[in-house]
């Protein structure tokens, strides 16, 4: 049975495995009855919600899909560790196989026009799992560009990419990726404005804002050759209340 675009219920689902990527990059593997059908696209998301006590609110965040078993109904989730203080970090890092939690979608996603004469991908790690799926599409794309910023060169494993694709890798010293400026500086360097290109941008909503600005106003790209999307806020937690959306029954405890 297809999984319910639209859903309002969450559905339940079990972690199954836990395996480090890299440093900063974990996959977490989840399967349930519900999911068989899913067959994720390119960018999309489910949203994830979490066991919390019965007087407490419930909380929820988006999780890029790497991968998808519809047969099997399972889902790989990759999660960028880079220090949140909110529910949702503190679930992803303490997970282990047998936890439950409770998922809706999935939602979004993004397809490269094979028309375009280029494709550039633009964000922190947060990012890096959306941009991989991007690369490993189905279906024609053109050729890529990525400027992605990471804590250090072992996240750099993250992106494994053909030929036709040319990678900058930028390293946070310490900080958060994102949050350096560095990613801004990286795209002010380069001349993207033409016709042909197409941008996928997200991360963290500063850095998003401003490079959104800069192509959309220092270097004229139209306003539909960008996607962009925020994924989380530094000194934010990254958690998003939706008790008064989500109706909570079955919600796995």
């Amino acid at each position: 049975m297809p999984f319910p675009m639209r859903q309002r219920d969450p559905v339940p689902a079990e972690v199954i495995s836990v395996v480090p990527l890299s440093s900063h990059f974990r996959r977490v593997t989840v399967s349930g009855p519900a999911l068989r059908g899913v067959r994720a696209t390119p960018a999309q998301w489910m949203t994830g919600l979490f066991p919390v006590p019965e007087d407490a609110m419930p909380t929820a965040r988006p999780f890029t899909i790497a991968g998808s078993d519809p047969e099997a109904g399972r889902i790989d989730f990759d999660f960028a560790l880079h220090g949140g203080a909110g529910p949702a970090a503190r679930w992803i890092v303490r997970c282990r196989s047998g936890d439950t939690l409770g998922l809706l979608g999935p939602q979004g996603g993004f397809t490269p026009d094979p028309a375009a004469d280029r494709l550039v991908l633009i964000g922190d790690a947060t990012a890096l799992p959306a941009i991989r799926s991007i690369l490993a599409g189905p279906g024609r794309r053109p050729p890529a560009e990525v400027i992605a910023e990471v804590a250090e060169c072992d996240d750099e494993r993250m992106l494994k990419t053909s030929g036709d694709v040319n990678i900058e890798w930028l390293h946070s010293a310490g900080a958060p990726p994102g949050t350096t400026g560095q990613i801004e500086l990286a795209v002010q360097r380069r001349l993207f404005a033409g016709v042909g290109t197409q941008v996928w941008l997200a991360g963290e909503s500063d850095m998003v804002r401003a490079v959104q600005t800069h192509l959309l106003l220092d270097q004229a790209l139209p306003r539909t050759s960008i996607e962009a999307r925020s994924t989380w806020t530094a000194g934010r937690p990254n958690v998003r209340e939706e008790v008064a959306q989500i109706s909570f029954a079955g919600f796995p405890t």
